[in-house]
């Protein structure tokens, strides 16, 4: 290829072959001499002009991006392209007079490319849906647009839909594109399936980039690879990294060890570096737990909803301080808070009914978990506990051993899965059932005293119903020798 540009320097391909070989192989420094070259060709057939601001761009050299562009945006050739990349460089000093200068040229002329860039601000401005739907426009009009399907990748990741976003992050490498990030993403994405084997494998191969780092240290913490995991974390903070994952990751890693004051280091230094970080926020919050600084502890949890409204962790973490003081009305309210922020949240229900059950609502507490079953049929947990309040009504009982089913075949470890089984076949009548499930859960549990108390009615239901068949055959004999 240099040979090729030694023999023809004002040749377009030959000099964006070279750069693209360069960028492709992580030597971008050099490839700018031959992406200015390219753009120098007078009549481009591959648009290099706008390839080399694509470089500035990436750079983030922003002036000489805009150096660039402005010929290229009185170009009818390139007027609707050049006006794309000048909406993107202004995204970064001031959004909203980015997205006017977007929604012009798309008034304008509706093109992919602009399309795709109006969903990468609206996924940055935190309003994924509408970055979706915009990504999606996109694809419609050019499947080719590697950027459409990266954002439709990050919407559906988020949205915790793996199978879509690893299709999208997929193509994105199909098409040969944003092929460092789409790798990167695919590997959080199989690191989030449990496919920690795949994810560490695709992290290694997408280069030495603070983020395919990070995601090779989170895939080696998920292996229990954790020496390693510190290794690389180390090794990215003496690169004076500003990231606050890698003192986050170090800080859990310190926290899971029992090391309080290392992690309680880390975290802070996490914080500094992100305030707004939720992880950092959560786990400054379990280390000021660890060590009775219950203050700080909530502090930190509110500050997190603050940041996250739909945050799990963070209103569950921040129930129990106030389940644990006793009260369990401010535990409740911010469980419901949770609830409403996240609508589709069976886990949000579920937690909302084991407080108020907690607190002797049972009544309310059943109709949460109706609602999170409604959400997801196979929540074990909300199983369970609609079962044991379905079990106490004998209209109920045959759908409380459905349940219970379900819970025992999804947590087959739980003593009182199978207390509640077993109970819930007593209340249906099917005592012979019930025997073999308390059983089990005795087992599980030998020293809970519910489960012995239901064990001791069954067997002596058993034990009535074996003399009364006694009883029966004696009479039946009598009448009989009559």
């Amino acid at each position: 290829m240099l040979k090729a540009v030694e023999l023809n320097q004002d040749d377009e391909l030959a000099n964006r072959a070279v750069a693209s070989l360069y960028v492709t192989t992580d030597r971008r420094q050099l490839a700018e001499r031959y992406l200015k070259a390219a753009a120098a060709v007078p009549r481009q057939k591959l648009r290099s002009t706008l390839a080399l601001a694509d470089y500035y761009i990436t750079e983030r050299r922003y002036p000489e991006a805009k150096e660039v562009l402005q010929p290229a945006a009185r170009d009818t050739a390139t007027e609707t392209a050049a006006r794309v990349r000048l909406a993107e460089i202004e995204y970064e000093r001031a959004p909203q007079n980015a997205h006017v200068m977007l929604d012009k040229v798309l008034k304008k002329v509706s093109t992919a490319e602009g399309w795709a860039l109006k969903s990468k601000f609206l996924s940055r401005d935190g309003k994924f849906d509408d970055a979706s739907k915009a990504a999606r426009a996109a694809i419609e009009l050019d499947p080719r647009v590697a950027l459409a399907h990266f954002i439709v990748g990050t919407v559906e990741f988020k949205r915790k839909n793996y199978d879509e976003a690893e299709r999208a992050f997929r193509e994105v490498l199909q098409l040969n594109r944003l092929t460092t990030e789409a790798k990167v993403e695919l590997a959080r994405t199989k690191l989030a399936e449990g496919e920690t084997n795949e994810a560490l494998a695709l992290a290694e191969s997408a280069g030495r980039s603070v983020d395919a780092r990070l995601v090779v240290a989170r895939a080696l913490i998920a292996d229990g690879q954790t020496a390693r995991a510190r290794t690389e974390l180390r090794q990215l903070e003496s690169r004076g990294t500003s990231s606050a994952e890698a003192a986050l990751l170090l800080g859990s890693l310190d926290y899971d060890d029992g090391d309080l004051p290392s992690a309680r280091a880390e975290a802070a230094q996490a914080l500094q570096r992100a305030p707004a970080s939720v992880e950092a926020l959560l786990l400054s919050a379990r280390v000021a737990l660890a060590v009775d600084d219950e203050p700080a502890a909530e502090q930190h949890l509110q500050n997190a909803i603050t940041h996250d409204t739909g945050s799990f962790d963070a209103h569950t973490l921040l129930s129990q301080i106030y389940a644990a003081r006793g009260d369990l009305d401010r535990a409740r309210t911010t469980l419901e808070s949770l609830a409403a922020h996240a609508p589709q949240s069976a886990e949000a229900r579920t937690a909302v009914g084991l407080i108020l059950q907690a607190a002797g609502r049972d009544g309310e507490a059943r109709n949460w978990y109706e609602q999170a079953l409604a959400l997801r049929p196979d929540d074990a947990v909300a199983a369970n506990k609609l079962a044991r309040l379905y079990a106490s009504e004998t209209a109920t009982a045959d759908s409380a051993v459905e349940l219970a089913r379900l819970a025992a075949t999804r947590l087959p470890g739980e003593a009182e899965v199978h207390d509640t089984l077993g109970w819930a076949y007593y209340k249906a009548g099917k005592a012979a059932l019930a025997g073999p499930e308390l059983e089990r859960a005795t087992t599980l549990d030998p020293d809970d005293p519910q489960i012995k108390q239901h064990l001791n009615e069954v067997r002596r239901s058993l034990a009535d119903e074996d003399q009364r068949k006694v009883r029966e055959a004696s009479r039946t004999r009598s009448l009989q020798d009559r």
